[in-house]
């Protein structure tokens, strides 16, 4: 958005969600190994630079956008990382979001019913990393990324079938994805779509 244009009229009840990144150490679950010039190269760094990142955007926001926006996390591995580790405990203790993203997968599972049975074991431990912090259990988590692998993305893999496109597997495991998801305690689901 320009600073010599306004911002876009738009109905004052919809809120845009901000969200920091930090591409190079976000990469598969996390990483500190990449050599790119200015990526962290420390899971503290990277955690204090997501922080400082979110701080900047909320000083933005609140100049052009005042109260329509939320700052949310960017979108973290649903499971115990070094990266999520520093990031939730730093968070613990003086928070820089409004809201927190995590992501999980059930990927290249033998039907339907398994993979359903995958999610449902991966959404509470997700949550729990957010929550086992006292400070934080308040605060909204959205699953922001999902996806059951529709499709066989690889077909060397002679056990799986080739593709679950049919509507009515697709539309059971929206619905069931969802119900879950708001029975677990998350504030909302967003589906990946790379692979439907």
């Amino acid at each position: 958005i320009s600073a010599g244009a306004p911002y876009p009229a738009a109905n004052p009840a919809n809120r845009l969600v901000l969200q920091a990144w930090n591409e190079p150490n976000l990469r598969n679950g996390g990483t500190v190994t990449n050599k790119i010039p200015g990526a962290a190269r420390s899971w503290s760094q990277a955690s204090d630079s997501l922080r400082a990142q979110e701080r900047i955007i909320r000083k933005v926001a609140s100049e052009m956008i005042p109260g329509r926006y939320e700052l949310t996390s960017p979108s973290l591995y649903g499971k115990k990382t070094g990266l999520n580790t520093k990031y939730f405990k730093a968070q613990s203790r003086s928070r820089t979001v409004d809201s927190f993203s995590i992501n999980f997968y059930t990927l290249r599972q033998k039907s339907v019913n398994t993979s359903l049975a995958k999610w449902r074991k991966k959404g509470p431990v997700a949550k729990k990393l957010i929550t086992r912090y006292k400070s934080l259990r308040s605060v909204p988590i959205w699953l922001t990324e999902t996806n059951h692998n529709l499709t066989n993305g690889n077909p060397s893999k002679k056990n799986l079938t080739k593709a679950w496109a049919k509507p009515s597997a697709q539309k059971r495991m929206v619905e069931v994805t969802t119900m879950e998801a708001l029975r677990i305690g998350f504030a909302g689901i967003q589906w990946y779509q790379g692979t439907l």
